[in-house]
C-alpha cells in the first residue's frame, strides 16, 4: 500500500473499532468487477473485514478496497481523507456521477477514488508497487469500479 495509506491507517483503524462494517469489502467491489478493471481474471489477494484486494497474475498492480466506517462520523473521516491527500500533494478533484458524493486523489503509485453515501465511506485504490508511475489511464476503470461499489452501498 502508498505511504498516504499508511497514514491514514490509524484514523481507520480508530473508526472501524467504533462502528459496524456495511458488509464484506469483496461484495462491494466483486471479482467481476476487478475483471472488467484489469481486462483478465484476478486473484482474490485479500478478504478481510477491512480490506478486499485483487491482482492479475504478472502485473504489479493491485485494486484494493478498504471500508472505512458507518458512522454518523463519516461526513467527518470522508473530508479527513480528503485534507490527508491535499497534505500529500494527492490533488484531490470531486468525481460526480459516482452515485454518491467523491473524490479522486493520485500520488506516482497510486490512483483512490474515495466515496461517501449516507453514513458511509469506502476507498478503491489502483496501486503499483513499481517504480514507474501508475498510469493515468486507470483512472477511469477505477471510476467504473467506484459507481458498481457505491450502488452496492
Amino acid at each position: 500500500m502508498s505511504k498516504i495509506a499508511l497514514s491514514i491507517l490509524p484514523l481507520i483503524v480508530l473508526e472501524i473499532q467504533a462502528a459496524a462494517q456495511v458488509k464484506n469489502l469483496c461484495t462491494l467491489v466483486t471479482i467481476q468487477d476487478a475483471s472488467a478493471f484489469f481486462g483478465g481474471t484476478p486473484e482474490e489477494i485479500m478478504d478481510s473485514p477491512q480490506l478486499c484486494a485483487y491482482g492479475l497474475k504478472g502485473q504489479t498492480v493491485k485494486l484494493i478496497v478498504v471500508n472505512y466506517t458507518v458512522s454518523a462520523n463519516a461526513k467527518k473521516l470522508f473530508e479527513m481523507n480528503r485534507q490527508g491527500m491535499e497534505a500529500a500533494k494527492g490533488s484531490p478533484k470531486d468525481e460526480s456521477g459516482l452515485g454518491a458524493t467523491a473524490f479522486s486523489a493520485s500520488t506516482k503509485s497510486t490512483i483512490e477514488i474515495f466515496l461517501l453515501k449516507g453514513n458511509a465511506t469506502v476507498q478503491i485504490t489502483a496501486s503499483t508497487d513499481e517504480p514507474a508511475p501508475i498510469a493515468a489511464t486507470l483512472l477511469v476503470k477505477l471510476r467504473d469500479v467506484a459507481k458498481k461499489a457505491a450502488g452496492r452501498m
